[in-house]
């Protein structure tokens, strides 16, 4: 049987496989790494945004600035200076989020089960009065 370049065997840890078995090996070794890749980024961007709501808490807590910044003109300000710095993905609305993600996982360490109920009813505070 006459095979072309393309379908000769490969020898591959002690075990021979075809073309489709080279292409069968790609397929898996993608799909496992973009997996983990996809975890990785995941796992990066909760903890990115939990840091940036850590921030946000951090700076209103300290008292600089606080008067004039504090509510929603901090986060109207910051937001203009982000977006300007490093481009999409810093609204109001997101900034505000990544404060109630930092508080509530404060209130998860805390309160436990009954964390979900308040921080439904603490987000829905803190939007009705960030609006």
């Amino acid at each position: 049987m006459k095979t072309n370049k393309h379908e000769k065997i490969l020898s591959t840890k002690n075990r021979e496989i075809g073309f489709e078995g080279l292409v069968g090996l790609f397929a898996q070794t993608q799909t496992a790494m973009q997996t983990r890749a996809v975890r990785s980024v995941d796992i990066a961007l909760v903890v990115r945004n939990w840091l940036f709501g850590y921030y946000i808490v951090e700076f209103e807590n300290a008292g600089v600035e606080r008067s004039e910044l504090y509510g929603k003109k901090l986060l109207h300000k910051l937001s203009q200076h982000l977006t300007d710095k490093l481009g999409k993905g810093f609204s109001r609305r997101s900034l505000n989020q990544f404060w109630i993600f930092y508080v509530c996982q404060i209130f998860y360490r805390t309160l436990g089960d009954c964390a979900d109920t308040v921080c439904q009813i603490f987000g829905s505070i803190r939007k009705t009065h960030r609006d």
